[in-house]
């Protein structure tokens, strides 16, 4: 007891030295675990009946750490420059990395950043090339040398867009290409392809070819690849991988009658569908 009275009377005369105010609570002095159970912990005991309160009154960050790495940051009021874009305001966002060199440069990209990788490059762990200001209310992925964000984006008033972005390789970037996916998975058998294989079933994937295309493929193009040999993708704005398209009930108020109808949709041996002019097959002779 007396040990114990000591060390509050030292730490009171140091707070009072340096004007430091001095509040806190745990259930153990000098945070040395005891033999208490359950275990000690720093918060309140549970007949509190107020809010429990995890707060810097000054301007500055919070952070979380387990086995002494720092793990988690709440941010400060601060601003930075990010991807070129100055005075990107990111009060109070939050980033989740076991990269510590990310917390101070370059920090985090919108209200919550989740960063992944075991490399200290910060272009492979937080690149910023994809970065947009419009980035705010969402939460962004970096790690693997790419990043992406999905969120709102804000116009005007009242006008707001729900954003699903990726980045930053088309397919004639010099490096692999970055495609959108998604994957149906079940418990993984080993199988070569489909929702038991390690990669999983997909359903749909958009393919980027240059920065001013994308492509849709509707199918598991992942399955194509595997028995191809070679990736498969996309060729066309919407490209069906197999089965067939249905359409279940033609619109009865779309029929157009005060025009002349005179092209005719037709498919070639490739699934391509194009147009012939009607005559071709009102007098097949004409056609070629």
């Amino acid at each position: 007891m007396r040990t114990n009275r000591l060390k509050r009377s030292w730490a009171l005369a140091i707070g009072v030295l340096f004007l430091v105010p001095l509040f806190g609570q745990v259930t153990q002095l000098g945070n040395s675990p005891g033999t208490l159970i359950p275990p000690d912990y720093v918060g309140w005991n549970g007949s509190t009946t107020i809010p429990l309160e995890v707060r810097h009154n000054g301007n500055d960050h919070i952070q979380w750490f387990t086995d002494s790495i720092q793990r988690m940051q709440l941010y400060k009021s601060n601003s930075a420059i990010l991807n070129g874009f100055g005075n990107i305001n990111r009060n109070g966002f939050l980033a989740i990395s076991p990269v510590e060199q990310f917390y101070a440069n370059p920090g985090p990209f919108s209200r919550l950043h989740l960063v992944d990788s075991s490399s200290t490059n910060p272009v492979v762990y937080a690149q910023e090339f994809g970065y947009r200001p419009w980035m705010r209310n969402g939460i962004t992925f970096t790690g693997n040398s790419d990043q992406a964000y999905v969120g709102h984006r804000y116009g005007s008033n009242d006008v707001s867009d729900l954003v699903l972005q990726w980045s930053d390789n088309p397919y004639d970037a010099p490096w692999s290409t970055d495609r959108l996916k998604f994957i149906f998975t079940n418990a993984d058998w080993g199988d070569p392809y489909g929702a038991r294989s390690e990669h999983g079933l997909e359903t749909f994937r958009i393919f980027i070819p240059n920065d001013t295309s994308g492509y849709v493929g509707i199918g598991d193009f992942n399955r194509a690849t595997v028995i191809a040999g070679s990736a498969v993708d996309p060729t066309e704005r919407l490209d069906v991988l197999d089965r067939t398209v249905r359409i279940r009930d033609l619109p009865t108020d779309y029929e157009d009658v005060s025009k002349v109808m005179d092209k005719v949709v037709v498919v070639d041996s490739d699934g391509r569908l194009h147009w012939r002019p009607e005559s071709d097959y009102i007098n097949p002779a004409a056609v070629d």
